[in-house]
């Protein structure tokens, strides 16, 4: 998920101010959730991700005061969310800035600090982690021309918020893309029900 503050000043004692995982024990909510701001309510950095996505450290994030987080990376540049709506294709592989390390199969990162993407039941899709304005490619057996999938980037939202409208670059089965925060969604239902596509 991604998720914005603005002007915010926690404070807990002893306890840090943000948290990944949720309290549980699903490998997805302690690694791919992403925090990001315009100001400098997360330390002066614009993103803050998991260190389980250590690939993010090679791409220039750095480990922040555990005072912020724990076990997190502050970053100055922009990561959004990357979706993929459609059956599940086994494990994908997304490959570009912040993946560019060895596979850590252990809990919670299982693969995904070096751009494996695993299909989540519960929203019928995929998802990951990408910087806004650099160049990936994603493989993996997308099981043929009768399947439909939908790419989806970050959302219109976080664009109106930050004032730009991010892009990235992204290369599919050989056919290459330019994703925007502004693009249609039109046909893509909320919170993923039919594994983000709409049966009209």
């Amino acid at each position: 998920s991604q998720r914005f503050q603005e002007g915010t000043a926690r404070c807990r004692a002893q306890q840090p101010r943000l948290a990944f995982g949720a309290n549980s024990g699903v490998a997805e909510a302690a690694v791919l959730p992403v925090f990001v701001t315009k100001d400098s309510s997360l330390g002066g950095f614009r993103s803050v991700v998991s260190s389980h996505l250590n690939g993010f450290a090679e791409a220039g994030c750095v480990l922040i005061d555990s005072a912020w987080a724990k076990d997190a990376l502050g970053c100055d540049a922009s990561l959004r969310r990357l979706n993929l709506w459609g059956a599940d294709a086994g494990v994908l592989k997304l490959m570009g800035p912040g993946f560019n390390v060895n596979p850590d199969m252990s809990f919670p990162a299982e693969g995904r600090n070096a751009g494996e993407v695993k299909y989540d039941r519960v929203r019928m899709g995929y998802g990951s982690l990408v910087l806004v304005g650099q160049d990936y490619e994603l493989t993996g057996s997308f099981g043929g021309p009768d399947r439909s999938w939908i790419v989806e980037f970050s959302d219109p939202v976080l664009g109106d918020y930050f004032g730009a409208d991010g892009v990235i670059n992204l290369r599919v089965g050989g056919q290459a893309c330019q994703l925007r925060e502004s693009d249609d969604r039109s046909f893509i239902c909320e919170m993923g029900e039919f594994g983000g596509q709409c049966d009209f």
